[in-house]
């Protein structure tokens, strides 16, 4: 977040619900993963494709899915002004028809609402309430509400037109941005009309014309016509390029291709036809000896070069697999994904990634875990117990491990294969087996959790015992991530300038500015947050920490967020072993998608596993489903609390 970006507007030009909104997009993609304020995977055309994905690979049989489903919808109808606006019949059709018995009808009829969102209706009229909002004079509640769930739902439609998150988070940014010159050349960030291609003659270029031109477009533009610009992203034509990696462990003078994949020597084939910017050869990766790797280069129809960059990496990944299918090599394949060149149809390359040196050596050095660094506080982020009890168990003989030991040593094994492959599917099947064989008992008759007629799977105590965990660490996160967030704003600065000031005294009360060592109490910053509130202007920080207050301070607000926290655990949960069952049974999955529920399986399965080392090391003669049930149970005694307005200490894990 720029705290200085609207300077370059005149006093009051930019309302505050347009600053709010800027920030707010971004802020939802910058904490995807944080519940209280990030991203959620959910809106009405990602439901639609589910539901036509679950009728085509299972008859919507499933009951679990099917109950999903429905809560779903019922709340997009209730909740989604554009729903209710434009598509309510539509969608309360899909609702009736989702408990009846019609499914050939129902999956027709998702279809051909689904294709009406495809052709950008969903966008636009999304994009029109969003308008309609941002430029009326009042700014009330329902307006931020409004407005956060428009940019969860405006998001969403970008990833399913195969932008990077990383990518969207800059739009609404990049409509308010002008220009400035370096040197002759004019840089901005805004998507202006002017052609490069039309300023080009040959290998001359008419930067004055093309800069003039610029301006114009840009300098004659209105707040409104920014606005509606984000438009303009989302039908982006896309355009043919070519990336190329180089991949390491393949040599030889070839010229072969493999599925979409084009495996060649740069001593026999070349891309790039013309590049007069680099001094160097870049097909050859700056090699300086003709011992290099083969390059892998990748036709792609491209709208945003970073998704784009990860299909290449994928569709490279599969020609890999079926080379190691027939071969078996001393060295291992891997594609060098630091160093790429983008391509044009014309051979000119116009995009480029490079390591400031070998990267085998020098990135593999950089990004390498400097122990010295974390000495002095590895016991405190592991535990000191912890670390004694592993030594105790972890190199036993497996026959001479108690049955938590062995769990925990094979949930080690699992995550750390999730964590070194570049797979998706790999990791999230990794991810998952970490949780089922947490979740995985000795035989028995008894249920955990659930009445002794139903029956109690793996997957049932994931999505039973998970959110409880994650419960147990929210209440106690939300204070130190607001806590940390405004210690780096006061802490950080920008041409000059800190990004947050507040007054001293206040600083010093809240222990928001401790000296090195000192221990850090979270309550007396906890008991300033309405003094925080007073001095802060800007919204998307003030909502923060009126947030945080309230958490803390009202009952009845505090137990709805633990609610609505519980059940998007649960609902990520289902979804994750959903995309489970569809890579294990039906070798394929939502690629769109799935990336970022791989991350949400990251997150579950390590909270999981290090709760139960955890506890395990403070009183190892407690078992698996003691330390799960006592989660729970400690989660259910604050709700109880809560619901009978009893005072609890968010911060105090003993209430």
């Amino acid at each position: 977040m720029d705290m200085f970006f609207w300077d370059t507007y005149r006093e009051n030009e930019i309302n505050e619900k347009i600053k709010y909104w800027v920030d707010l997009w971004e802020d939802l993609i910058s904490n995807f993963n944080k519940n209280q304020y990030g991203l959620t995977f959910i809106n009405p055309h990602l439901i639609l494709r589910d539901i036509i994905d679950e009728i085509e690979d299972n008859k919507l049989k499933n009951k679990e899915n099917k109950n999903y489903y429905n809560e779903q919808l019922d709340h997009i109808i209730k909740s989604d002004l554009v729903i209710k606006n434009a598509f309510l019949t539509d969608f309360s059709l899909i609702k009736r028809e989702l408990n009846s018995h019609r499914i050939f009808y129902l999956l027709q009829l998702c279809k051909s609402v689904k294709k009406i969102f495809e052709q950008g209706n969903y966008f636009k009229e999304s994009l029109a309430t969003l308008k309609n909002i941002l430029f009326d004079p009042s700014f009330k509640q329902e307006d931020k509400d409004a407005i956060k769930l428009l940019c969860q739902n405006l998001i969403l439609e970008f990833v399913l037109k195969r932008y990077s998150l990383k990518t969207i988070e800059k739009f609404p940014r990049n409509l308010f941005d002008k220009y400035h010159f370096q040197d002759k050349t004019l840089i901005t960030n805004f998507p202006h009309k002017v052609s490069g291609k039309e300023y080009r003659k040959g290998e001359l270029f008419d930067e004055d014309a093309f800069n003039r031109d610029v301006k114009l477009e840009i300098d004659s533009l209105s707040i409104l016509q920014r606005i509606e610009r984000l438009e303009d992203y989302y039908n982006a034509q896309s355009e043919v390029r070519y990336f190329i990696f180089q991949v390491e462990g393949i040599k030889g003078d070839v010229d072969i291709q493999i599925g979409d994949v084009n495996f060649y020597s740069p001593d026999i084939k070349r891309y790039i036809k013309k590049n007069l910017s680099s001094k160097f050869d870049s097909e050859l990766f700056r090699s300086d000896s003709e011992h290099h790797f083969i390059n892998a280069a990748v036709k792609m129809h491209v709208i945003d070069q970073e998704a784009a960059k990860l299909t290449a990496i994928e569709m490279i990944q599969k020609s890999l697999d079926l080379l190691r299918c027939f071969f078996v090599p001393k060295t291992t394949f891997d594609i060098l994904q630091e160093e790429y060149l983008i391509v044009d149809e014309n051979g000119r390359e116009v995009g480029s990634s490079y390591s400031l040196s070998h990267r085998v050596l020098w990135y593999k050095w950089h990004d390498s875990l400097n122990l010295k660094e974390h000495t002095n506080n590895l016991t405190e982020v592991i535990g000191s117990d912890l670390l004694e009890k592993t030594k105790d168990f972890l190199f036993k003989p497996i026959d001479k491990q108690s049955n938590i030991e062995q769990r925990i040593t094979r949930s080690l094994h699992w995550y750390r294969k999730a964590e070194e492959t570049d797979n998706l599917e790999d990791r999230l099947l990794n991810y998952w087996i970490v949780i089922e064989n947490i979740m995985c008992r000795e035989r028995t008759d008894a249920n955990l959790i659930l009445p002794k007629s139903k029956r109690e799977t793996e997957f049932i105590l994931a999505k039973e015992l998970v959110p409880p965990i994650q419960i147990s660490q929210f209440v106690y996160r939300v204070g130190w991530e607001l806590y940390w967030y405004l210690h780096d704003l006061l802490h950080s600065s920008q041409n000059g300038r800190k990004l947050l000031t507040l007054p001293k005294e206040l600083v010093e009360q809240c222990n928001l500015d401790p000296k090195e060592d000192t221990k850090i109490y979270l309550q007396p910053f906890i008991e300033n947050l309405k003094n925080i509130c007073n001095e802060v202007d800007r919204i998307i920080i003030k909502k923060k920490v009126e947030f945080t207050d309230m958490f803390y301070s009202d009952n009845s607000f505090a137990k709805k967020q633990i609610e609505v926290y519980t059940q998007s655990v649960k609902d990520d949960i289902l979804l994750i072993y959903r995309y489970r069952n569809k890579i294990v049974h039906k070798a394929h999955y939502d690629k769109i998608i799935l990336p970022h529920y791989v991350e949400k399986a990251r997150k579950y399965a390590g909270d999981l596993l290090r709760t139960v080392m955890h506890e395990y090391s403070l009183e190892p003669k407690l078992s698996v489903e003691e330390i799960l049930i006592g989660e729970l149970a400690k989660v259910n005694r604050i709700i109880e609390k809560l619901d009978k307005n009893v005072k609890i200490d968010f911060l105090d894990f003993e209430v």
